[in-house]
Order: C-alpha cells, then sequence, then structure tokens
C-alpha cells in the first residue's frame, strides 16, 4: 500500500510519522483492496492539530477528518471514522452474494 504523508504549517517528527504508517497499514486487516492512502497533517493554531486521511479502497474513495489538541489524539479519532467506512464498505461488499441452489429449492417448495 502506497501511504503519503504531507505536513502543514508544521513539521512533524518521524515517530509520528511511523506511528501514523502502522496505523494506516493495519487497516489492510479490514479491507485488503486499499492501494493507497493520502494524510495531510494541519497545525492551524498552536492548540488546535488537523489530521486528513484519504484511502483509495477498489474504485471508490473514503476520507476522514479529526481535530484534536495533539497528533496522536487526532490520527486515533481519524482511524476509527476511517475502520468504520472501510468495514461498512467491506460488509456490502460480502453481503451482495447470490444465494446458494439449495436455500433456492426451499423458497420455491
Amino acid at each position: 500500500m502506497n501511504v503519503q504523508i504531507t505536513c502543514r504549517h508544521t513539521k512533524v517528527s518521524s515517530g509520528t510519522q511511523d506511528y501514523l504508517k502502522g496505523e494506516i497499514e493495519a487497516l489492510a486487516k479490514y479491507y485488503d483492496r486499499i492501494s493507497s492512502a493520502h494524510v495531510v497533517l494541519d497545525s492551524e493554531c498552536l492548540q488546535s492539530k488537523t489530521v486528513e486521511i484519504n484511502v483509495h479502497a477498489a474504485g471508490q474513495d473514503l476520507s476522514a477528518r479529526s481535530r484534536a489538541e495533539n497528533y496522536y489524539k487526532a490520527v486515533d479519532e481519524a482511524i476509527e471514522k476511517i475502520t468504520r467506512q472501510i468495514r461498512k464498505k467491506s460488509e456490502k461488499v460480502k453481503s451482495h452474494k447470490a444465494s446458494s441452489v439449495k436455500d433456492a429449492e426451499i423458497v420455491a417448495a
């Protein structure tokens, strides 16, 4: 998976970037067709840190945004949001499978 991190108005330590990459790569356990992720870290003022995550998965773009007083908390909140979206997408893909022939025969009888 291709993970791209962009920092606006601030510099982020390599530890924070490594933590973020680990969290993004862990999303693959929920849905294996994630091809890329773009993360924007922004510091608009001294107290507010914003994290925006954009994920491209199987022809669809998913995004989540979070604002908190530090990057770790904002990353955790954004990861929770994007995880819910990925799980929902994964469940939709799984639930659209056709029923088996035996189930169709039981319904017809």
